[in-house]
């Protein structure tokens, strides 16, 4: 956790996921009642919250990185089930880069989680969408190894933040 980014910067997205996500993190019974209702069919109750959370920080078996979610909302399923909401938030931030350096990981990770219909296409790898793609393949990765049966990735930004919601459109 950037200290400086979390005190200097109020507008950035590390404050708002802790005000938006600690009430929730130190109230379990809340973020149940919130959860439950923005995604009824995968969230029975919450369990935790944990922040800036990765199933494997620098692990080769996921992207060999610092890739982290902002939250890591931990939920039993309907089913019964373990299950993670991961969540990315975007607040001012533009997402206009830079692109993370490319790794070779992600080609290899681009192909292993079976979420592209093209792993190979060039948009894939530019910003802002390779944030995304590497989060949304962190979290399929976290399946594929075991680290927990079903997850979701979620990313959120409010609706006047043009550039990111753009992002989010063409991803």
């Amino acid at each position: 956790i950037d200290e400086d980014r979390l005190i200097a910067n109020s507008l950035s997205s590390m404050p708002l996921v802790f005000n938006a996500f600690g009430p929730m993190a130190i109230d379990v019974k809340l973020a149940t009642k919130v959860f439950r209702q923005l995604l009824p069919h995968f969230v029975h109750s919450v369990e935790s919250i944990a922040f800036e959370h990765s199933p494997g920080r620098r692990e080769d078996r996921f992207l060999a990185d610092r890739s982290a979610f902002d939250v890591a909302v931990h939920v039993k399923t309907p089913e019964g089930g373990a299950g993670i909401v991961y969540v990315e938030v975007k607040y001012t931030e533009d997402m206009a880069g830079p692109a993370a350096r490319w790794r070779d990981r992600y080609d290899e990770a681009l192909k292993d989680v079976r979420l592209y219909k093209n792993p190979d296409s060039p948009i894939l790898r530019s910003a802002p969408i390779e944030q995304l793609m590497r989060e949304h393949a962190l979290a399929q990765l976290a399946v594929d190894n075991g680290i927990i049966p079903r997850a979701m990735f979620i990313a959120i930004g409010p609706r006047l933040n043009r550039r990111a919601n753009a992002a989010f459109v063409v991803y």
